[in-house]
């Protein structure tokens, strides 16, 4: 954003990544590219560090009307107060990727509702630190795609949180990476509940059981496709011996081969 991509003025997506931890200071250089990109929807954070006075600096160019996704994902650094004065400033605004580690503070998720109501993407972020009440107050707004990560503070009961939200009769995607309280009984309650869902990105800590899981699985893979989804992706455990570490299954050809230059050798020795 502060070098090349003035160059691009048809560009929809703006990149501030550079090296973690770099934090984009030059701001004649964005302000000049964003004049020359009037086409940028969505800004990419990850792995920077983002000021307020960064934010106030995007805010006063026209992207404040056309920025629609905001990504903050990965080794963002990026405080509470300058993620809300995002939610806030950015009009069009309707995905936010939060940052790892995002605040287990109620109050923020309550704020971030508040200040941009119309947000429909939600990424809480790896190892997000929010618990039952924080996803209440994100599930108030009519999401179409969510996603979590590792969240532990989580208990069983989130699963009906979203299911006596606003959300579950908009959302669309739903995907999990290893958050303990999303079984597969636990997802095919939400599937069930939520009539629109008919996209699932869901990853266990360990493969499942086909003898314990597999209804479950099988439910979940029907209802999708009803939907005019896809199965899951290769939930089960492969069974038989492990391949791990063997060599590859040689070729017959390869073995025919060998053998017959073996018997060669063989042969021209005994002369």
């Amino acid at each position: 954003a502060e070098s090349y991509q003035i160059h691009f003025p048809a560009i929809k997506k703006l990149d501030f990544y550079v090296n973690e931890g770099y934090e984009p200071t030059r701001y004649d250089r964005i302000e000049a590219t964003l004049e020359a990109c009037v086409n940028v929807e969505t800004i990419n954070f990850s792995c920077c560090t983002v000021s307020l006075a960064l934010v106030d600096v995007l805010l006063r160019t026209t992207l404040k009307s056309r920025l629609r996704t905001l990504d903050l994902t990965y080794e963002t650094t990026v405080s509470p107060e300058t993620i809300l004065r995002c939610a806030a400033g950015f009009d069009a605004l309707c995905g936010l990727r939060l940052p790892q580690y995002s605040s287990g503070e109620a109050e923020f998720y309550r704020s971030l509702v508040r200040a941009r109501p119309t947000i429909t993407v939600l990424d809480l972020g790896f190892r997000c630190r929010g618990d039952d009440a924080c996803l209440r107050m994100v599930c108030e707004l009519s999401l179409e795609r969510l996603e979590i990560t590792l969240m532990d503070n989580l208990t069983p009961a989130a699963v009906d949180i979203i299911l006596d939200s606003p959300t579950a009769q908009t959302l669309r995607h739903f995907t999990d990476y290893e958050t303990p309280i999303i079984t597969s009984v636990t997802l095919l309650r939400l599937v069930r509940g939520c009539p629109l869902l008919n996209d699932v990105d869901w990853s266990w800590k360990e493969r499942l059981s086909p003898i314990e899981d597999g209804a479950n699985i099988d439910a979940i893979n029907e209802l999708l496709r009803s939907r005019g989804g896809k199965d899951l992706d290769h939930p089960f455990v492969t069974f038989g011996p492990s391949q791990y570490g063997r060599p590859e299954p040689r070729d017959s050809n390869e073995e025919s081969i060998e053998e017959s230059e073996d018997d060669d050798e063989s042969e021209s020795g005994g002369d």
